[in-house]
């Protein structure tokens, strides 16, 4: 297993998860904007990765997907950081402001086609083709990322909801076993859901059936394997968090 991914996967999750818990527990009103800057940042740097195709090896598989597919796990992550502690409402507010951050940097991209480069051609025809992605691409990304993370704000809300009171009066132990369980679940599900959708949507009619499905099958596995990955940044930032308010 290669580890220079790993380290610096690692540090970019602890960034966000360190930094936000911080917040969250001394300057609560901060804390949402900066968690919503922390998901927009992923949403759209995983959009921008996701030409580049890699072979990833995460020692219990080696699969070939995006590098976009290496962070975007954690954007769950960070939905339901952000769900914990404000609710349900604001996770879905946080779900769209990513969107059109996305949508805008989509944008920016189109507007500076318009342009007339000074480099050479080969160099415009590379930078043109990494960045020019189809509008199709686009559509069934965005489609795919408002269910997925809608359905784990949703389901994410329903079970704190259900055992929350229960979670404030546990032991720790059982405290970081409910918070780790309450994470997986959701994740695990809306992850899984993504490259089924996002595939199907993009490349139906352009690529055989067959094919779609080994790469969505491929890179279901792959989310499920940073999914579980991230759960103990989840429940590390809910512990440092314990005390803070919780809104529904």
């Amino acid at each position: 297993m290669d580890l220079a991914w790993v380290i610096f996967w690692a540090l970019g999750i602890s960034i966000s998860t360190g930094l936000g818990a911080y917040v969250v527990r001394y300057h609560r009103d901060l804390g949402l904007p900066i968690l919503m800057t922390f998901f927009a940042i992923y949403i759209v740097g995983g959009n921008i990765l996701v030409p580049r195709l890699v072979s990833l090896d995460m020692a219990v598989t080696t699969q070939v997907l995006t590098s976009g597919s290496i962070i975007w796990p954690f954007t769950a992550q960070l939905s339901d950081m952000i769900n914990e502690i404000y609710g349900r409402n604001k996770a879905y507010i946080s779900i769209g402001m990513a969107y059109l951050a996305n949508l805008m940097f989509v944008v920016f991209v189109y507007t500076a086609m318009q342009a007339t480069p000074l480099w050479d051609g080969p160099r415009e025809a590379i930078w043109q083709d990494y960045f020019g992605v189809a509008p199709r691409i686009l559509l069934a990304s965005g489609i795919s990322f408002m269910i997925t993370n809608g359905l784990d704000a949703t389901l994410f809300a329903i079970l704190k909801r259900k055992f929350l009171q229960w979670e404030r009066n546990a032991p720790w132990p059982a405290f970081l076993g409910l918070a780790s369980a309450r994470s997986t679940v959701t994740d695990v599900i809306s992850q899984a859901m993504d490259p089924w959708i996002f595939l199907h949507l993009a490349f139906i009619g352009t690529m055989p059936e067959s094919t779609i499905v080994a790469i969505a099958t491929g890179t279901m596995w792959a989310k499920i394997v940073l999914s579980a990955a991230d759960v103990p940044f989840f429940t590390a930032f809910k512990a440092l968090t314990r005390d803070v308010k919780r809104d529904f």
